[in-house]
């Protein structure tokens, strides 16, 4: 090629040569400092786009790693206190046996009764996970809700609820409590002639007093009566007072059609009204239950029944309700076998969260990490060339110089 003076083409290029060279090694110094191969979008935008995406879901993974392995410490907290609540279960049915034995003291064994139920009521109160009770509420109550763990997927720990441990009868077993038994009798009730072939057979015995009656009309209105009972009086003549009382209008300004009550001679017969304010009810609220004893006592009735519970102070209670533990008892199995239903799924939630996350690294690596070997190599080529380049350029730049002397 032809020399030129006027600009040294040779050692343009060869600055070129050695700009690029330079470049490409500060990359690579780069990349073997901080041992990344993407260091900017620039290096591998693909890759960078990929890379971030699988950096964030990896560390979700993480966090629901975590989560999963304090649902294990959840959960084993309320498992242990549930083998000790079983425990104490198994214990006060032995003592209910040993009450059984005459030559045993009642007294004393109550006494262990009520001080291991009194254990089972503290742990059911008192266990707790991060301050959040596990078993039941602090009054011994149901809790309100299920705690909800995020494991690559919600778990919701609901052992404590009413289909496994069902706290509110465990309390009812030792604290005692009232059951609501509510019965329904039939809409149309009557007293047959067969029951009662002639009423004045039927006399009230009693001493002079006064029933009162309360009646439940359709749309829930409540009326009242009473009526005064005098020893002799046949059960004919307190029904037709009955029905003297509801159609002679002493229920004031009301409108109901109470010739629902017929009187016959063989029956006394509540019937079903037509102008929608029907008898919904008609009971004896005080007094002698003549109601009752005409056989016109029908509709909602309502028992409450007082127990007694594990707790209680009088022995033959505490006794009593040691008697049958079986509900709670398998109750607390119930919750023990939900418990390992949750860790088991719990397990392969972990290890599938284990195993993503390690393949997640593995691309993440693939894509992020550079060779280092590699790397070095370049490196070392690249201070080579660098050397290379710089007196080459030095060399060219020099040309000119050596041109002119041809003419000193």
């Amino acid at each position: 090629m032809a020399f030129s003076v006027n600009t040294n083409l040779a050692a343009l290029y060869a600055y070129n040569a050695l700009t690029k060279l330079n470049i490409e090694n500060s990359k690579t110094q780069l990349k073997l400092a901080t041992g990344k191969r993407i260091n900017s979008v620039a290096d591998d935008t693909s890759g960078f786009s990929i890379g971030k995406a699988l950096e964030s879901k990896t560390a979700v993974m993480k966090s629901e790693l975590n989560n999963g392995n304090s649902a294990k410490d959840y959960l084993a907290t309320a498992e242990t206190s549930l083998e000790q609540i079983g425990d104490l279960f198994t214990q006060i049915s032995a003592k209910y046996a040993d009450s059984q034995d005459p030559a045993k003291n009642r007294s004393s064994i109550a006494k262990d009764i009520n001080s291991l139920a009194t254990e089972i009521d503290s742990i059911l109160k008192t266990t707790k996970f991060n301050d959040k009770n596990l078993l039941a509420q602090s009054d011994g109550s149901a809790l309100a809700s299920s705690d909800v763990f995020d494991v690559d997927g919600d778990v919701t720990m609901d052992f404590a609820g009413n289909s496994y441990l069902d706290a509110d009868t465990l309390k009812t077993v030792l604290e005692g409590g009232t059951s609501t038994v509510t019965s329904t009798a039939p809409v149309v009730p009557r007293v047959t002639g067969t029951a009662f072939s002639n009423k004045n057979d039927v006399i009230y015995t009693g001493a002079d007093t006064t029933s009162t009656f309360e009646v439940v009309l359709g749309d829930d209105t409540t009326l009242s009566f009473t009526v005064p009972l005098t020893t002799g009086e046949t059960v004919h003549d307190l029904a037709y007072y009955i029905q003297l009382n509801c159609n002679s209008g002493d229920f004031g300004s009301w409108s109901v059609n109470f010739s629902q009550i017929v009187m016959s001679t063989e029956d006394i017969i509540i019937n079903p009204s037509t102008n929608g304010r029907e008898i919904k009810s008609i009971h004896t609220t005080s007094g002698f239950d003549v109601i009752g004893l005409l056989g016109l006592d029908y509709g909602t009735t309502t028992t409450t029944t007082t127990t007694g519970g594990l707790m209680n102070e009088d022995t033959d209670t505490a006794i009593a309700a040691a008697s049958d533990l079986t509900t709670v008892e398998n109750n607390v199995k119930n919750a023990l076998s939900r418990i390992g239903n949750l860790q088991q799924s719990l397990d392969m939630r972990t290890d599938y969260l284990t195993s993503s996350i390690t393949n997640n690294s593995s691309s993440i690596s693939r894509l992020f990490d550079a060779d280092i070997a590699s790397e070095q190599l370049k490196a070392v080529k690249g201070n080579i060339l660098s050397r290379v380049a710089i007196s080459m350029l030095s060399q060219l730049n020099n040309s000119p110089q050596n041109l002119l002397s041809l003419f000193s």
